[in-house]
């Protein structure tokens, strides 16, 4: 082909995909659906309010506001803002009442996991047992994983317990054959957590490491006893330290930027249940909320 009429025909093939948007403007954050079929200039001037986190958030509402009367698609916005509102309500009445379901639930489960005739495969037999208990309780259901993630530490990974892979100090000096023996007993899933001690008692015995073994069983029930407490306080705080992410939230004077800012310095006060907030605010996302992201896709997020 000749390279004039490429050079003529390229320039047009692109001006339609730009006046179709396909894959032209990227937005950082979840758009109206309605906006695809929106004009490349009406896209641009929506991505410069929306991106803009130095203006305060019932300024930027304003703007857009504004943005849609010029557009003249001031129903497809108040449509899209209605639904972003009602779904933010149902978020938060959801995550308020999963927060009052936590007691109970961990209560169930600290009983379930204190058993110690119970291996660890009959506990998760257990716990499954529970979820499916609580199979049409959608909060409760939901409940179990949020105390079961807490358990873990994987809610926030910065406030961990306990790292995965840590062993017993006294361990790392063993030979392998006795590495071996002991891992094989305290990694069993088979046998009940008290036959699983009483089997590493002997073993201690036998390798002369009685002593040993005793002061790293203490600090480990220490350990358990205090993660205990530790999920039961983040539990019971997390009401009210929602209350405080509900009041920074419901300050339209702030910037994106400042909410952000106060939202970590509440962290300094709720280390762990802060973390945990957004956690469950995460689990009740909603997909086809009317948003789509910068590549066109269905998103779970909506703009602030």
């Amino acid at each position: 082909m000749n390279y004039l009429i490429l050079f003529i025909i390229l320039p047009v093939v692109f001006a339609i995909q730009v006046h179709n948007h396909i894959g032209f403007i990227r937005f950082s954050k979840p758009v109206p659906d309605f906006l695809s079929s929106l004009s490349l200039k009406a896209q641009y001037d929506y991505k410069v309010i929306l991106e803009n986190e130095t203006i305060p958030i019932n300024t930027k509402t304003a703007e857009f506001q504004k943005w849609a009367t010029t557009y003249k698609v001031t129903t497809q916005y108040s449509n899209y803002e209605a639904q972003q509102s009602s779904v933010k309500s149902e978020m938060e009445k959801n995550v308020t009442q999963l927060i009052s379901e936590l007691s109970l639930v961990n209560s169930q489960m600290f009983k379930i996991l204190q058993n110690d005739t119970l291996s660890i495969e009959e506990q998760r037999e257990e716990v499954n047992e529970l979820a499916e208990q609580y199979s049409k309780k959608m909060y409760l259901r939901l409940s179990i994983l949020v105390v079961f993630l807490l358990a873990s530490g994987t809610v926030d990974s910065k406030h961990k317990n306990h790292q995965k892979g840590e062993e017993p100090a006294f361990v790392r000096n063993l030979t392998n054959a006795q590495r071996s023996s002991f891992f094989g007993i305290s990694k069993n899933p088979g046998i009940s957590f008290q036959q699983k001690e009483d089997k590493l008692v002997k073993w201690a015995e036998a390798n002369n490491l009685t002593e040993q073994y005793a002061e790293f069983y203490k600090n480990l029930q220490l350990h358990k006893e205090q993660r205990s407490k530790n999920i039961s306080a983040v539990i019971e705080r997390l009401a009210e330290a929602k209350v405080e992410v509900d009041k920074v939230n419901a300050d339209l004077s702030l910037t994106k930027t400042q909410r952000d800012e106060k939202i970590d310095e509440l962290k300094k006060t709720y280390p762990q249940e802060i973390p945990t907030i957004f956690h469950i605010n995460s689990l009740f996302d909603h997909k086809g909320n009317g948003t789509r992201n910068g590549e066109g896709k269905q998103s779970k997020r909506k703009h602030q």
